[in-house]
């Protein structure tokens, strides 16, 4: 495992050098938890693939077709995050008797290193700012762009000359990938084949309304089944999950614009940290396939009791 930050800076002769380390890790949930390995020179360089090797299946004496991956070679610059933490002579012989001030310069100075990459390693983008870095919000507009395009289409997102159909895709991805950040999973419904929030669209941009039905009923949810009765089922039968939620609110909120009144349960998956919904009861696969057409307009999917039922286990 690589060392962390905690554990490099005890390495340091330097006490001052080692106590912004620790200030700054301190402050930030990221950095207790990122390892950190020691480069030479200004960058990292790995391999990215560009395309994947393929497989495919041969009759006995069919001529074998020779297919192998691709690569390039990629550089990580690194960056340069700091402040200039400076304190007048005179105010530090003749202010330190009731604090230290040079070191409450530099807590401060530290902590605003520490807000600023833990802002960074989220919102970063190299394209409003290239001494920074791209943090996971661009990261993930380029996985999704590399996913939707091929590995090699990783920076189409940002490319102006992208083809109109590309930037489409990729526009309505970070659209989605916003609503869900905010917590509305409800706003991108349209995903599973449901129906969208319904959006006002006579009004201005900055006027705009949302309209939201009201949440499931006390009466509607007191007939929801639970985890309880999801771990009684035979692990070997089938149901039909709906949708996944982050919240409980946004499930029940999902549940009830459906016209389903029976055999739908809520779970908590402790593995993946969401709540699931799921619908009916089916002996086998094609039982459950049958049955798709009971929620029109979602476009849901058979899974094992046995499943969910490893999800929800303590």
């Amino acid at each position: 495992m690589a060392l962390t930050l905690v554990e490099g800076a005890k390495l340091s002769n330097d006490v001052l050098l080692e106590g912004v380390i620790e200030t700054v890790v301190q402050e930030s949930p990221v950095l207790q938890r990122l390892p950190f390995i020691e480069i030479v020179g200004n960058g990292l360089t790995y391999n990215r693939e560009n395309a994947s090797a393929t497989a495919a299946f041969f009759a006995v004496g069919d001529a074998w077709t020779e297919n192998t991956p691709t690569f390039s070679q990629v550089t990580a610059s690194l960056s340069i995050l700091g402040g200039d933490a400076d304190v007048d002579n005179y105010l530090a012989r003749t202010r330190n008797n009731v604090q230290d001030l040079e070191a409450a310069v530099v807590a401060l100075k530290a902590r605003a290193v520490q807000e600023k990459f833990d802002d960074t390693f989220i919102n970063g983008d190299t394209g409003a700012d290239a001494n920074a870095f791209d943090g996971l919000d661009n990261l993930a507009r380029a996985s999704y762009s590399a996913y939707n395009g091929g590995p090699g289409q990783i920076s189409r997102y940002r490319n102006p000359k992208a083809k109109v159909p590309h930037r489409k895709i990729d526009e309505a991805f970070w659209r989605k990938y916003r609503e869900v950040k905010q917590g509305k999973e409800l706003q991108v419904a349209v995903c599973l084949g449901g129906e969208a929030t319904e959006i006002s669209r006579s009004a201005p941009a900055s006027q705009k309304t949302i309209k939201r039905k009201p949440d499931a009923t006390s009466a509607q949810t007191a007939r929801l089944k639970d985890d309880a009765w999801l771990q009684t089922q035979n692990e070997n039968h089938y149901t039909l999950q709906l949708a996944v939620f982050s919240t409980r609110h946004a499930a029940l909120a999902f549940i009830a614009k459906q016209p389903l009144t029976a055999n739908v349960a809520v779970y908590y998956s402790r593995r993946d940290k969401h709540y699931g919904i799921t619908y009916g009861q089916f002996s086998n696969r094609a039982a459950a396939d049958k049955a798709k057409q009971k929620v029109p307009g979602l476009k849901p999917w058979p899974r094992r009791f046995k499943d969910i039922q490893e999800l929800i286990s303590p």
